[in-house]
């Protein structure tokens, strides 16, 4: 269920949209979607990774999905034992006590004694410095060889992983296969999967991650048989990421500017709740726009229930107090729509501000909470404006009334 709202809190619905584009249902199946994958990357014995996938369907566009990936820890522990044996490095002889005044005192009393005496403390000494000289040889070999090992085992583990991710791109193609056609995506749309590896600082050969994408016009080929898998699968577009790759400055200050409206929502006792453990990605997407997205997470929080909430303990008997229950979403709603407000404000003061985007590009901010925020179990809002409307409007208030904002 969902409702679209403008600035002024007036309700109308949305119009009908093409055949598996009706956000509302591509929602509830990116859910599935998103579990999916999880699965897929985390239950494969070749792959043994830690992974969490946060979909976002976006119409015009298609499904976004971003998927974080975290290699096991073994990665990250050295393997001592090295199969070259490191050398033993020999005893050094105890140093020689030189008392050089009393052979010269020696020397007076018995000249040739004393010459016969320092010979011999001579022939001590080059022997010491010969035995520290095969020391210090012994410890460069040592070394050498611990270094060698040290490489050896690096290569072996930056191998290892290399072919991990290498499997784990071959699975999410597989996903695509078997799963993708279940989004009945629009064929002028697209599904993306934008998978994160986790900053390992193994290699610089390792990819710090890959964008994975295929169109709904090839999706819908395969779903009606029009494709093999093999066709399919060639189909799909890898992309690469170094990790260097940056966001424009003019999204990265936008994206830290819808930061502060989440940072000062926690102040607020009620919305705390809501955005305990929020985190937030952004992307630019050539020919469609920027997204910004705020994942609030609520937290052991906001799981446990309180008399507050209009359930209450009794015996085996759990209480539902209705009075009680619609305060609680009363106080919900009234801090989203302070937030609704806050992000509005901040579109319209800054909109303009982002020269990446072109006019006829779309500006999107997506909030996502894990759990509802009123009684029709709403849980995530998503504000849209073309970037033209930015630049053609110059009034906070008539930039505000154009900001498209969906409940879902």
């Amino acid at each position: 269920m969902f409702t679209r709202l403008m600035l002024t809190l007036t309700v109308s619905a949305l119009p009908a949209m093409a055949l598996g584009g009706e956000p509302a249902k591509m929602n509830a199946k990116i859910k599935v979607q998103e579990r999916i994958i999880e699965t897929i990357l985390e239950t494969e014995p070749t792959l043994e990774f830690k992974a969490e996938a946060e979909g976002l369907y976006l119409s015009g566009f298609g499904v976004v999905f971003t998927v974080k990936i975290e290699p096991d820890r073994d990665y990250f522990i050295y393997n001592f034992a090295f199969g070259e044996a490191l050398p033993a490095l020999p005893a050094l002889p105890a140093a020689p006590e030189v008392d050089y005044e009393r052979a010269l005192a020696e020397a007076e009393k018995a000249l040739e004694k004393t010459t016969r005496e320092l010979e011999k403390k001579e022939k001590e000494i080059d022997k010491a410095n010969r035995a520290i000289e095969i020391y210090k040889s012994a410890m460069k070999e040592y070394v050498d060889t611990f270094k060698k090992n040290i490489k050896r085992d690096d290569e072996d583990r930056v191998k290892k992983l290399k072919t991990r991710i290498e499997g784990l791109q071959e699975n999410l193609k597989d996903y695509l296969a078997d799963y993708g056609p279940a989004l009945n995506l629009p064929s002028r749309e697209a599904l993306l999967i934008k998978a994160q590896i986790a900053d390992i600082h193994i290699s610089a050969e390792i990819p710090r991650g890959y964008e994975i994408s295929v169109s709904g016009a090839d999706l819908a080929k395969l779903r009606a048989g029009r494709t093999g898998r093999e066709s399919f699968i060639k189909s799909i577009r890898v992309e690469m990421k170094t990790g260097e790759e940056r966001l424009p400055s003019d999204i990265q200050i936008m994206e830290n500017i819808l930061r502060t409206t989440f940072e000062e929502g926690k102040r607020d006792d009620y919305l705390a709740k809501y955005l305990d453990g929020s985190r937030s990605w952004a992307a630019y997407f050539p020919d469609y726009g920027v997204v910004f997205l705020q994942k609030c997470d609520p937290g052991h929080r906001f799981i446990s229930f309180a008399p507050s909430d209009g359930i209450e303990w009794n015996e085996c008997n759990i209480i539902i107090d209705e009075k009680k229950g619609d305060d609680r979403y009363k106080k919900a709603e009234t801090a989203v729509a302070r937030m609704q407000e806050d992000i509005c404000d901040k579109l319209a003061t800054y909109g303009a501000t982002l020269k990446t985007v072109k006019p006829e590009e779309k500006v999107v901010v997506v909030i996502k909470f894990r759990r509802a925020f009123d009684r029709d179990k709403h849980s995530m809002l998503v504000f849209s404006a073309e970037k033209k409307i930015f630049l053609t409007y110059t009034k906070p208030e008539e930039i505000k009334k154009r900001i498209e904002v969906v409940k879902f």
